[in-house]
């Protein structure tokens, strides 16, 4: 069975329809591999090894390249001003000890106006006995009241996240030379890296398709790239939602010898395809734990057949000429 014969046609037909049918993940993928053992094996038995060798080896790692190192980075949760650095950087910390203060003026004119309405709330409460058209206005006063308080207490919550503390006790290093009081942050700004000597922490940049195959909770494998230091078993703690808009580690940089492909634009290194960011941490420390790594993750994943592979190329040509 050839891909332009009417013996491809006439399985690819059914094949698709069946796919689209089923439309939750896991029995796709289930029916996928099932029909790609048929295929493979109706060309010649001998391909059925070569198939189950890929997937056996897609379910059991997610290849990655990560950074594992004994360090938290520090990010701006929003786009914010760092009203106030509250520690002497570099300088040690202790775990819960406030970082920065970052300030978002959007998120004081919500609390403002939030709090305008409750106290009219309130008002219009207070002197629902004075009049008879007041006390019909007491029943929506009140519910806007409730709301305004659920929304202030929202937005208080959302400025807490502001005030970045340590996470654990250790060394505030890396800090951004340019980093000062008054300074305007975007969302995901690096602000330091705190050195943690307790904890083994991997970083790696997945493609949006490898993030869909893998969960909180996985198992991994991080291995250095220098031969001399000892892989470490590692699970799954973060994955981000959204793509990194810059990458802030040099050793990834392709022009450093690392995997990912970079464009410097403002003097900010922004990848060429969305990655997104996932940290993992070690579960145990190894003797390296002091030195910062760059190597490779084995991330366990979910299965996917090459004829599934093979299909969602397809689609992403199919997409991207519809596009031109």
């Amino acid at each position: 069975m050839i891909f332009h014969s009417l013996d491809f046609l006439i399985f690819f037909l059914p094949v698709l329809a069946v796919y689209w049918l089923l439309r939750a993940r896991k029995p796709q993928n289930l029916f996928l591999l099932v029909v790609s053992y048929y295929f493979y094996g109706y060309i010649h038995p001998w391909f059925l090894y070569l198939i189950f060798a890929s997937t056996v080896v897609d379910f059991s790692c997610g290849l990655a390249i990560a950074q594992g190192e004994p360090f938290i980075r520090l990010y701006a949760p929003e786009a914010a001003r760092l009203e106030k650095i509250r520690t002497v950087i570099p300088g040690s910390v202790h775990a819960g000890e406030p970082l920065f203060e970052l300030v978002s003026p959007d998120l004081k004119r919500q609390k403002k106006l939030a709090r305008v309405r409750q106290a009219n709330s309130e008002w219009e409460m207070a002197v629902a006995g004075l009049h008879t058209e007041w006390a019909r206005r007491a029943r929506i006063a009140r519910e806007e009241k409730n709301r305004s308080a659920s929304t202030l207490a929202g937005l208080e919550a959302n400025e807490q996240r502001l005030i970045l503390t340590a996470p654990a006790t250790g060394l505030i290093t890396d800090v951004p030379p340019d980093l000062a009081e008054g300074t305007w942050l975007g969302t995901g700004a690096h602000l330091a890296t705190l050195v943690d000597l307790t904890h083994l922490t991997v970083e790696a940049y997945l493609e949006e398709d490898a993030l869909g195959r893998v969960h909180a909770g996985a198992r991994g494998r991080f291995i250095p790239a220098v031969a001399e230091y000892s892989p470490v078993a590692v699970h799954l703690e973060r994955l981000d939602v959204s793509p990194v808009p810059q990458l802030d580690e040099p050793l990834l940089y392709a022009q450093s010898g690392g995997p990912i492909t970079v464009r410097m634009q403002n003097n900010v290194a922004v990848p060429e395809g969305a990655l997104f960011r996932i940290r993992l941490a070690a579960d145990e420390i190894p003797l390296w734990a002091h030195w910062r790594l760059r190597g490779t993750l084995h991330l366990d994943a979910e299965p996917r057949s090459l004829l599934e592979r093979w299909w969602r190329s397809l689609l992403m040509v199919l997409v991207r000429e519809w596009e031109m």
